[in-house]
């Protein structure tokens, strides 16, 4: 019989093995990312993405390797610290795309100073990334102790099962608040909640992927939801972050109207292509889930 197939003879010791190798892949992401700091413009952002998803697994699974809750806790503060300037980055992008329209003549010194803002916590963030990852990432890799990685896929849908019911039955209650709801503060502060719990799934069932397509086409479907939550919230920023600056800054008055006319749009659009009933990608990714046990099954019956 094949060792893909054979029966797992200790679910924990072997979903250990699988837990091991994701960590250790995303810790070498984010390793990677943050050697090419300065050399490469999309450095930074792949750091957090690697980063994101080596939080995820280790609040879900950290305590299967018995990895200190301060290694989490430190993991998580670091993904943290960078959240502003993934903001400014937006933000100072946005403000750029509007300065082209020829309807538009934005504040050059409120450009300016979210420009010159953003270069600053470019250089922040790296600077506490340098300091506060080596350590995070050589305590990382001393809790981890690969072993036999035949059976590790299979034993570890022994842990990754109940945890991925439990955030989907966590998504569906959320879109369940969100349904037939109409843009408000409230409104917006619920869809950010979905969008992190479609983060969360989407990093969980990634390894999934490989030989099973429905799976793969739900990261489809969870990567561009995902994306365009980001920016209904981003633009929701954006409206609060220029109101508050009409103050200290002449001629933003055209940058508000825009904020929210393009907020509005993307929130209305957001409802009527993925919160209305029927969710189509919501009932994909149920199924997949359900796939996912699936093969646990096939293999115990080998």
């Amino acid at each position: 019989m094949n060792d893909k197939y054979r029966h797992p003879q200790n679910p924990d010791t072997d979903g250990a093995a699988f837990l091991a190798i994701q960590l250790t892949e995303f810790t070498c992401m984010a390793d990677l990312a943050a050697r090419h700091f300065g050399s490469n413009e999309d450095a930074l952002h792949d750091f957090r993405v690697a980063l994101r998803c080596l939080r995820s697994w280790l609040k879900a699974f950290g305590s299967k390797l018995n990895i200190d809750n301060r290694v989490i806790e430190d993991v998580s503060s670091l993904a943290a610290a960078t959240n502003r300037c993934r903001d400014m980055e937006v933000f100072d992008r946005w403000l750029y795309h509007q300065s082209m329209r020829s309807s538009l003549n934005p504040a050059p010194h409120f450009m300016n100073s979210i420009h010159h803002q953003l270069e600053q916590d470019k250089l922040d963030s790296i600077g506490h990334i340098n300091t506060q990852w080596p350590a995070i990432k050589n305590r990382i890799h001393d809790a981890i102790k690969p072993g036999d990685q035949s059976n590790a896929r299979a034993a570890f849908i022994h842990h990754v099962q109940p945890v991925l019911k439990l955030r989907l039955s966590k998504l569906s209650d959320q879109i369940n608040q969100v349904i037939d709801t109409g843009e408000s503060q409230e409104s917006h502060r619920k869809l950010h909640k979905c969008r992190i719990s479609i983060k969360q799934i989407r990093y969980l069932i990634e390894p999934f992927k490989t030989g099973n397509s429905l799976c793969k086409a739900c990261l489809h479907d969870l990567k561009r939801l995902q994306d365009q939550l980001g920016a209904c919230h981003d633009l929701f920023v954006f409206t609060t972050t220029l109101q508050r600056a009409a103050s200290q800054f002449e001629g933003i008055e055209t940058l508000i109207e825009s904020a929210e006319q393009q907020r509005r749009a993307c929130f209305n659009a957001l409802h009527t292509q993925h919160f209305t009933p029927p969710i189509r990608w919501l009932e994909r990714l149920e199924t997949a889930i359900a796939m996912i046990a699936d093969e646990l099954q096939e293999v115990q019956n080998r």
